[in-house]
Order: C-alpha cells, then sequence, then structure tokens
C-alpha cells in the first residue's frame, strides 16, 4: 500500500484512469521519492518520516492543482482517461510473460547460491537503510561514508 498508493494517487490526479494508475503507482512513487533525495542531501534535510510524508504529499497536491488548472482552461481530459486497445494488450502481455517466468523460476526449485552472490548485496541494503535511518541522508553520494565506516578514509 505505502508503494502504490502514493503513485496511484499522483497518476489519478495526471489524469489516468484508476486501472493504470495503480499500474504505475509503484514507479511514480519511487520517483517521487528519488526526485526529493537529492536536494533533501543537498539541502542537509535529514530522510526522517515526516519528510517521506512530505515528499509524496507535495507532488500529489502539486499534480492535483495542475489538473484543475487545465480543467479551467477547457482541456478534455477523455483523452487520458482512455488508453488504445494496442498498448494496453502489450503491457498485458509483458505482465502475464513475467508472472509467468517467476513461477516457473518458483516451480523450478531453488538454486545454486553460490552462482548467484546475492548474500553481499542484501547486506548492502540492509545497511544502507539502516545508515539512512541513523543519519538521516539518503543522498547517493555519501554511501561512501557507509563503505568504509572503520577508518573513514577516502575510497580512490
Amino acid at each position: 500500500m505505502l508503494l502504490v498508493v502514493p503513485g496511484a494517487i499522483i497518476a489519478r490526479c495526471g489524469g489516468l484512469g484508476w486501472p493504470a494508475a495503480v499500474a504505475v503507482g509503484p514507479p511514480l512513487t519511487y520517483g517521487a521519492v528519488a526526485m526529493a533525495i537529492v536536494p533533501f542531501g543537498a539541502l542537509g534535510v535529514p530522510w526522517k518520516v515526516w519528510s517521506a510524508l512530505l515528499v509524496p504529499t507535495a507532488v500529489i497536491g502539486a499534480a492535483a492543482g495542475l489538473r484543475a488548472m487545465l480543467r479551467r482552461r477547457g482541456r478534455p481530459d477523455d483523452d487520458l482517461a482512455s488508453v488504445a486497445r494496442g498498448p494496453a494488450l502489450l503491457v498485458a502481455a509483458g505482465v502475464l510473460l513475467g508472472t509467468l517466468l517467476i513461477w516457473l523460476a518458483a516451480a523450478r526449485g531453488p538454486v545454486d547460491m553460490e552462482s548467484i552472490p546475492s548474500t553481499w548485496d542484501a547486506v548492502w541494503h540492509a545497511n544502507t537503510i539502516r545508515f539512512i535511518l541513523d543519519t538521516g541522508q539518503a543522498l547517493t553520494t555519501h554511501m561512501g561514508e557507509l563503505r568504509n565506516t572503520e577508518t573513514h578514509d577516502a575510497l580512490y
């Protein structure tokens, strides 16, 4: 819900119908957060619960305001709410193919974990989340501080 709802509301304010808005909700939520991380980091705004709530709220407010402004100018919304059949079927085919491939991978069973070095990646992301929670800094240029916490030397 936390990943889908803010982006779906942004998409709905942008004129998409509910099914399409829910489908594009996660990437729009990620996009809103990603667009905020850089200026927040540059301005020294910590990434905390209040700032994480502020970003989607501000984007939703801007999208709703833009939509209201366009409605007052007499711009029809019909073209935004409808999706052509061909592109919709292509997206549906992609979703079904992805679902089928995930199902086949799950049915095949676990693979040799030595062939997929995912343990480092999982630890890195867990530590990154902890770093953001501890410091409030989510700017990617500060992730080097996480990589060398023992000596704090430059990693050249």
